[in-house]
């Protein structure tokens, strides 16, 4: 078993710091964008959880309804994009590291999207639940 070096008090020196320069750390570990991936997973998520539901559901009957019988075209999308945020969510838990990587902007403006399309979706779809 090795010794422990002994600390002298009177001897201690302060540690050797690097100075990045023209380098911002944080937004190197993608610190700005982190938020915006947050937004983007949680929304991705959330639709996915309810595409799930949605797909068993569907699955289950003894025929796949009609573009008719789910209420029309803007239905059936809302009910596609709730069945692709399945695969989108998992690509975004994936593609983590990626996305920290972009810009700033680029980033809020695709988990932008995510929310306001989710947001969309979810207000058809209650919409035509509880009026339909």
């Amino acid at each position: 078993m090795q010794a422990l070096p002994k600390i002298d008090p009177e001897r201690v020196e302060a540690p050797q710091l690097r100075l990045l320069e023209g380098r911002n750390p944080a937004l190197e570990l993608g610190a700005g964008s982190l938020g915006a991936w947050i937004l983007a997973f949680g929304t991705l998520s959330a639709s996915g959880g309810h595409g799930l539901f949605l797909l068993v559901a569907l699955t289950k009957l003894s025929k796949i309804p009609s573009l008719a019988e789910i209420g029309g075209p803007l239905h059936g999308a809302v009910v596609a994009w709730f069945v692709a945020a399945i695969p989108l969510a998992l690509l975004a838990l994936v593609l983590r590291r990626r996305f920290l990587r972009l810009p700033a902007r680029g980033a809020w403006s695709l988990a932008s999207a995510c929310g306001a399309l989710t947001l969309f979706a979810y207000f058809v779809y209650l919409r035509a639940i509880a009026l339909g």
